[in-house]
């Protein structure tokens, strides 16, 4: 137990943080009047599940829940999207690929997905530069 928590402390700490910023948000704009809310995945379905079930599910109009999960589902997207594009836009940058040579990159991205298609969605495995090709 001693040497998780000395390997992975700063995580942890960092994600309990975390959870307590994004869940206390909503509170600490009500105390100051500030109308601050959180539109993160997570904290919207948790609280679209809590709803629904405190309510009772058949006193919900179907076409409020159909709204209702269909925001859950935008926002999860969006969190997806802008998540995605930021850590794309950093990658990027950091392989020094320049505005200019995107419409390359996007190709050369497009052959490996096609032959690859795993690689996207699990680790891939150590190839060789002559397997790429």
């Amino acid at each position: 137990m001693i040497h998780y928590a000395e390997n992975n402390l700063g995580a942890l700490v960092g994600n309990i943080s975390l959870g307590f910023f994004l869940g206390m948000a909503g509170f600490f704009g009500k105390i100051f009047g500030v109308p601050f809310d959180i539109r993160h995945i997570t904290i919207s379905a948790a609280n679209t599940a809590i709803g629904v079930f405190g309510m009772g599910f058949h006193t919900i109009p179907v076409k409020e829940l159909l709204y209702t999960v269909f925001g859950v589902f935008s926002i999860g997207f969006l969190n997806f999207a802008v998540s995605f594009g930021l850590a794309f836009f950093v990658a990027v940058k950091s392989r020094g690929i320049h505005l200019k040579d995107y419409p390359e990159f996007i190709g050369i991205l497009w052959k490996y997905f096609k032959r690859f298609p795993k690689d996207f969605f699990k680790a891939p495995v150590l190839r060789e530069a002559r397997d790429l090709r």
